[in-house]
């Protein structure tokens, strides 16, 4: 009973000062009514005097977005690289095959990339008849060779060069001990040798294991893993992404930074697979700079500012594609300061930049502007390739480059701030984007598979050669028929160059035509609406890079003007 009493008497005074606490909650709520009005109706008139929200292209480019399914990018440099992004699953998109197969394709590449590449070793290497030691100078082993790579073709392989500097013997690496002492699986049974050059290249079922490490990386993998990686926040992409950018970078043509003999010991534009170095760089790698600005630079201009004043273009858009792709990038996101090789810091980043934007907006607008032809096609000679029936090409336009050419185009319009600029890319892409699909190098003709049709770009339109001037007149260069379902795969493979400049075209002008221009290739590659063909995304490395390092963007273009897209 004690304890009852005292639970009944700590309960009394609440019960008995009820209506003087009631009262008091109702002045309180009132106060917070008033003020909440007070504080809305003042945050609704500074609204009123902020700028509009814009969904533009630029605005779907920047670092935050208000949509759940929109990727979100807090570094700005990073999300220029990497452009507008759908998280990977959203309902957004119509397309699941294109997001299954970009992480299971992916992570298949990504586990087969060698952490150290097939190349040239540094220093010199001394061999012994019948001795399994290996003794280096002025070499790296343990960073240059890697016995437990991937069999059969990065597991150590070692080639020493004779005496007679042409004949290669080969041996293969047990194991490191050092940078200067390695251990070979059987003892060395040639004549012993000192001061020897030696590479880690190697050949298995006619495969040399640089070009099978080359083409892994064509069109940039390590690209293509950091847009998946931000899609999905896995981390296992992450550190995918690095190794394959760090690999790359110690690759002879690169070689770590060191290799500045551009002219004759680099990779190609179309193939230097910059974009990737880049987001490493921005990832903890601020040494990669100062080679690819070097690079950038070189390449930019041997192929396009020398060639600004051209009658007709310089062996075609490829790989001054890539140029202008690259330039474009490094105009927005090359660092204020970054080291140099020598040891000094660079300062003068600022300058570097603005030359960029200066030579970027100059070539899009006088060079690629000026030579595209009324119809938007662009058209070129190529004197390198031999034809089936020995001419060379001439005057022909091969529609999967201009959708490479088109993809910097993007990139530039988005950087640049000139009106003037901007209006001459747009009309480029929007009559670009109308001639592939409208203008003959789309083949929506009948495959010989019953109703499923090719649904391709042909690999040659317009021109011909110099032995048949018309020969590509109407399309060439792909099959003409078949009842092959792989060859309607290959044929679609060409199409995923363009497709996320169908949806910036869409994007700047909102004509629907556009739209539905782009649904029909982005369906065509990866869609199953219509007839469940799909492209070769999911096959070699580079089909998979050429799929996966901007078509992604096209997700989120082709929502501009809808509810769905959400504000920035």
């Amino acid at each position: 009973m004690g304890s009852r009493s005292d639970v009944t008497h700590s309960y009394r005074p609440l019960s008995y000062t009820e209506p003087a606490n009631r009262k008091r909650r109702w002045i309180t709520w009132r106060l917070a009514v008033v003020l909440l009005v007070a504080v809305t109706a003042g945050w609704l008139v500074f609204k009123s005097k902020l700028p509009p929200v814009s969904n533009s292209p630029a605005a779907l480019t920047s670092i935050e977005f208000a949509s759940e399914d929109l990727v979100s990018i807090r570094n700005e440099s990073v999300a220029f690289i990497v452009g507008p992004q759908l998280k990977f699953g959203s309902k957004l998109n119509p397309y699941p095959w294109f997001d299954s197969t970009e992480l299971a394709s992916g992570r298949k590449h990504a586990s087969d990339f060698p952490v150290v590449p097939p190349r040239v070793l540094t220093g010199t290497i001394s061999v012994t008849r019948g001795e399994r030691m290996v003794v280096g100078a002025g070499t790296q082993f343990v960073t240059e060779i890697d016995p437990k790579g991937k069999a059969p073709l990065f597991n150590g392989w070692l080639r020493v060069l004779g005496p007679d500097g042409k004949t290669y013997r080969e041996a293969q690496v047990q194991s490191v001990q050092n940078d200067t002492q390695l251990t070979l699986t059987a003892p060395w049974t040639y004549p012993s040798q000192s001061g020897a050059a030696s590479d880690t290249y190697h050949e298995h079922n006619s495969n040399w294991n640089n070009d099978v490490y080359v083409n892994a990386n064509y069109y940039d993998l390590s690209l293509s893993l950091y847009v998946l990686y931000y899609r999905t926040e896995n981390q296992e992409i992450l550190t995918a992404a690095r190794k394959v950018a760090d690999s790359w970078w110690l690759s002879t043509p690169v070689d770590s930074g060191r290799n500045r003999n551009f002219e004759k010991n680099a990779y190609a534009p179309r193939n230097a697979s910059l974009g990737g170095l880049m987001l490493r760089a921005l990832d903890g790698r601020p040494e990669m700079w100062d080679w690819i600005n070097a690079y950038t630079r070189y390449m930019f201009d041997i192929w396009l500012k020398t060639h600004a004043r051209d009658p007709q273009l310089y062996l075609g858009v490829r790989d001054g594609s890539f140029c202008l792709l690259y330039a474009a990038w490094l105009a927005r996101v090359l660092p204020d300061s970054f080291p140099l090789a020598a040891g000094k810091v660079a300062l003068n980043a600022a300058s570097l930049r603005s030359q960029y934007l200066s030579d970027v907006e100059l070539l899009s607008t006088q060079y690629f502007g000026r030579l595209q032809l009324p119809d938007g096609s662009w058209r070129w000679d190529d004197p390198y390739y031999t034809d089936s029936d020995g001419g060379t090409l001439k005057n022909i336009m091969q529609p999967f480059m201009v959708g490479m050419l088109l993809r910097a185009l993007v990139e530039v319009h988005r950087l640049t701030s000139s009106p003037k600029v901007k209006q001459s890319i747009q009309t480029q892409i929007v009559q670009a984007c109308k001639h592939l699909y409208s203008g003959g190098p789309y083949r929506n003709t009948s495959s010989g598979l019953g109703n499923k049709k090719w649904r391709s770009f042909w690999y040659f339109y317009h021109g011909g050669t110099t032995v048949n001037p018309q020969k590509y007149e109407s399309g060439g260069g792909s099959p003409v028929s078949t009842n092959q379902t792989w060859e309607i795969k290959s044929e679609r493979q060409l199409i995923a160059t363009s497709l996320s400049s169908f949806g910036y075209a869409y994007a700047l002008t909102k004509q629907e035509p556009l739209l539905t221009m782009g649904e029909d290739l982005f369906d065509s590659a990866y869609g199953d609406r219509v007839d469940g063909i799909h492209n070769e995304a999911d096959g070699t490395p580079k089909n998979y890079n050429q799929n996966y390092s901007s078509a992604s963007r096209y997700l989120v273009w082709r929502l501009v003007g809808s509810a769905a897209a959400g504000s920035p």
